[in-house]
């Protein structure tokens, strides 16, 4: 988690939360009515989801008890066929993608009050995380750093995407490493100045 001024912000991060994306893989919008499922919604947080039609019910554990409310869905039909859903956040009424954990209910992150994680870091870091993201889409095996050997098995157009953004944010990294480089030089030559060291 970032340090400094930003350190108490609520992060999107550290909440549970479940997403129209995991329960389109889940089968749960095209599962017939009453169906029941457990969801991981968090690495310790489980749910469980009964598909109602045109809502779902979200049965959990907050603060040592048992938790149920019904989160309504919209959909909205795609120009070449099928749907797109989203959860309506029981608290405003906004169509998400996602909702997350509020305790006790899921609600959206504008009524959480959340933040991304790269709003409380530097511009340097956020450029290391694109880099670092760009290189774990190349190879998903990868821990961040430089990748020379590129798997022939992904599309090359893709590749060259990321490949360009990783070298965009090299270039801007390496810019910014400079200029704090050259901000401590400066300052060090005036302690150095003041203090009449060698």
């Amino acid at each position: 988690m970032p340090q400094g001024r930003f350190q108490q912000r609520p992060y999107i991060d550290e909440r549970p939360c479940i997403s129209t994306t995991h329960l389109r893989k889940q089968g749960v919008l095209s599962a017939p009515m009453g169906s029941r499922f457990t969801m991981q919604c968090g690495r310790h947080y489980q749910a469980t989801i009964t598909y109602q039609g045109n809502c779902l019910l979200v049965e959990h554990q907050a603060g040592g008890r048992e938790i149920r409310s019904h989160v309504f869905l919209r959909h909205v039909p795609q120009p070449f066929g099928g749907r797109r859903y989203f959860l309506i956040c029981p608290k405003c009424g906004r169509s998400a993608i996602k909702l997350r954990l509020g305790f006790p209910h899921f609600v959206c992150q504008k009524c959480l009050g959340l933040h991304y994680t790269t709003q409380g870091v530097d511009d340097r870091d956020r450029l290391l995380h694109l880099y670092r993201k760009a290189a774990k889409t190349i190879d998903p095996d990868s821990s961040g750093t430089l990748i020379e050997d590129i798997p022939l098995r992904r599309k090359w157009a893709k590749l060259d995407k990321y490949l360009e953004r990783r070298e965009k944010a090299e270039e801007l990294y390496d810019q910014a490493l400079e200029q704090v480089l050259a901000q401590f030089n400066k300052s060090m030559k005036r302690v150095k100045k003041k203090y009449g060291w060698p």
